[in-house]
């Protein structure tokens, strides 16, 4: 017998097949659905109808019926058990340690919180130097704060009283505003104990053998220009201050300057020519626009001068 030849299969017919196959389930379901909610209309009209009756009877009794259903059962809330322990867990306060005498002996030149915790012969780490500056954390549950005792707190106000460029505790290098009243202003530790000591305060015996600074030795309050810039730019100001109050000169009322004649500045600049705070051809004058935009400087209304 001969073979018969497979009929081709023809993929649009099959497409179409298909297609036609699920439109025909799809009417179907749509048809069945319809005759469901047909059937179903009556007892859903009715349920709503219950619905509305339940709404409209008393809580209790709508809880009443609802219980009888099982619909509404009370519970017990569920029993919550406290974990124990803190729900805030930091770092273990750091602890103060004793002074290390060794290695300050070395250093007789300190800033003056450093000073008052010596001569409590406690070692002033750096994690003490908020506390010792009088900037305590805000938060108060602050693992990181160390209390320190009352007594720091009052040595360092006598401290602080104490300061003067006259003595008896007197700052250590460039003067600039508000020294005299910083917790770390730079003092000698032997200035301090022998100020602590004169009122029967104690002292360390380590510290009261400090050595004292020499009698022609004298604090360099000169205003170098190795200090900080911001101390820098302070002492400028202060020495073009002083300038011109030595020439008789009122700082916010400068006379103004007359034709052919050298002006309130060029004095000044002159009187400053060799000062080491003015090193350099731009130095002044920055110095002096800075106290002119602060208003520390300024001219007379009145007319010029002679």
């Amino acid at each position: 017998m001969d073979e018969q030849e497979p009929t081709p299969i023809d993929p649009i017919a099959t497409q179409a097949d298909r297609l036609e196959k699920a439109l025909a389930e799809l009417e179907a379901r749509k048809k069945a659905a319809a005759e469901l909610a047909a059937k179903s209309a009556p007892q859903l009209e009715r349920l709503n109808a219950l619905q509305a009756k339940l709404e409209a009877l008393p809580q209790n009794e709508r809880r009443e019926v609802l219980n009888a259903l099982g619909l509404h059962k009370k519970s017990a809330a569920p029993v919550i058990t406290p974990l124990k322990g803190g729900g805030f867990v930091g770092r273990p306060a750091p602890q103060k340690r004793p002074a290390r005498w060794a290695l300050w002996l070395k250093i007789p030149r300190v800033e003056l919180w450093q000073a008052v915790l010596l001569s409590l012969a406690i070692e002033p780490d750096d994690f003490l130097r908020d506390e010792a500056c009088g900037r305590v954390p805000d938060a108060p549950m602050s693992m990181s704060f160390c209390r320190l005792p009352d007594e720091y707190f009052s040595r360092r106000e006598d401290c602080m009283r104490a300061l003067s460029t006259e003595g008896p505790i007197r700052p250590q290098g460039p003067l600039y505003a508000g020294i005299l009243r910083s917790t770390r202003c730079p003092v000698l530790l032997a200035e301090v104990a022998a100020f602590l000591a004169s009122f029967g305060a104690t002292v360390p015996t380590e510290m009261q053998a400090m050595p004292a600074a020499s009698e022609s030795e004298e604090p360099d309050q000169s205003g170098s220009a190795e200090m900080a810039p911001v101390q820098r730019w302070q002492a400028q100001d202060r020495a073009i201050l002083n300038a011109i109050e030595a020439l008789g000169l009122k700082a916010r009322a400068l006379p103004r300057t007359q034709a052919g004649k050298p002006g309130a500045k060029m004095e000044i600049r002159r009187a400053l020519k060799d000062h080491p705070l003015f090193v350099g051809e731009k130095v002044f004058d920055k110095a002096w626009e800075r106290l002119r935009a602060a208003g520390d400087v300024g001219d007379a209304s009145s007319p010029a001068l002679g």
